[in-house]
């Protein structure tokens, strides 16, 4: 039986940070296992991304002039480290516009458009991505989920969008940032469906590679105990909801609806490797600090050394699990 290996990386914002982190350190131990200078690309048959995880999926595919991996993992962790903070900001002039996120996203967009088109540039297809790529987004109008699919794309040019339209679109989360818009089709964050897409991921793999043994790598963005109590959320309404109230909370509603949806995929994914899958499934969602601010775009330096902490500490704490995967994966 075939052996496929299959990556998958949720949205979370800025926290993608700690994904990249993570990501990294299994990128130089499977060199290690493998004795090369292997990527994830080359490594895994299919990667599947979500919001952020759709933007470092796009990183780790996207081909140099040979076809083989432009950039390594380490790339991705300066995408955030870099470019973090500029990317959630905005002049004072959009704030007053927008009336600080009231009557329009709280970004205008800009500054994450520059950023990934400074590693994607703007016209690359995903049909030459290095491996199989599928990045997450949903249509708002028809409320239909919207997949960017590189096999697809190799075989149907009107499905060959660029690198940077999917990882605009999948990025485009409601509140924070206003949709991506390609020809006359409208694009949201696919997080408002499928935040943490290893179902998804396995679901396409099992029609791609059939009667195959699919082993899934799946890496969250952070989870936070206790992130609300009762008196915090007592009193809110829309605004309370919606809007950060509490200087760590980011956007409530929309945190609450990625995380939840994160956390019931990782479940459903977990019960059924236990009973029914073939394969081995491991989940690494980092447990983020006390001092961490949750908010999806908080890329203070101080929040980004924070999740910097946050990342290792989790590297730490599963580096057998790591280890497990990798030697159980390889081919």
């Amino acid at each position: 039986m075939k052996t496929i290996n299959v990556l998958t990386i949720d949205g979370g914002g800025i926290r993608g940070l700690m994904s990249a982190k993570i990501l990294k350190h299994i990128e130089e131990r499977i060199q290690e296992e493998t004795k090369s200078d292997i990527k994830l690309a080359e490594y895994f048959d299919l990667i599947v991304g979500t919001s952020t995880g759709g933007v470092l999926s796009s990183i780790y595919c996207f081909p140099d002039e040979n076809g083989k991996p432009k950039f390594n993992a380490s790339d991705a962790v300066d995408l955030y480290l870099e470019y973090g903070g500029f990317i959630f900001s905005n002049g004072f002039k959009y704030k007053l516009k927008s009336l600080f996120g009231l009557t329009k996203s709280r970004y205008d967009g800009e500054n994450l458009r520059e950023s990934v088109k400074k590693y994607l540039g703007s016209d690359t297809k995903i049909s030459k991505s290095v491996t199989n790529l599928m990045i997450t987004s949903v249509d708002p109008l028809s409320n239909e989920l919207f997949l960017f699919k590189s096999h697809k794309a190799k075989k149907d040019k009107s499905r060959d969008y660029t690198f940077y339209d999917a990882a605009i679109a999948t990025s485009a989360a409601p509140i924070y940032l206003p949709p991506h818009k390609i020809g006359n089709q409208p694009l949201v964050d696919g997080g408002m469906s499928i935040n943490n897409p290893s179902m998804s991921a396995y679901v396409e793999a099992s029609k791609m590679f059939k009667n195959s043994k699919i082993n899934v790598l799946s890496i969250g963005t952070g989870t936070k105990i206790n992130k609300f109590d009762y008196e915090d959320i007592k009193g809110w309404g829309i605004y309370g909801w919606l809007f950060s109230i509490h200087e760590s909370k980011g956007s409530p509603l929309v945190d609450l609806i990625l995380n939840a949806s994160s956390k019931g995929t990782e479940y459903i994914t977990d019960q059924l490797y236990h009973k029914e899958f073939k394969g081995d499934y491991l989940r690494l969602d980092p447990m983020i600090t006390d001092e961490m601010k949750f908010g999806m775009d908080d890329a203070s330096n101080e929040n980004l050394k924070e999740m910097v902490i946050s990342s290792n500490n989790s590297i730490n704490k599963h580096k057998k699990d790591i280890d497990d995967f990798i030697k159980k994966s390889m081919k």
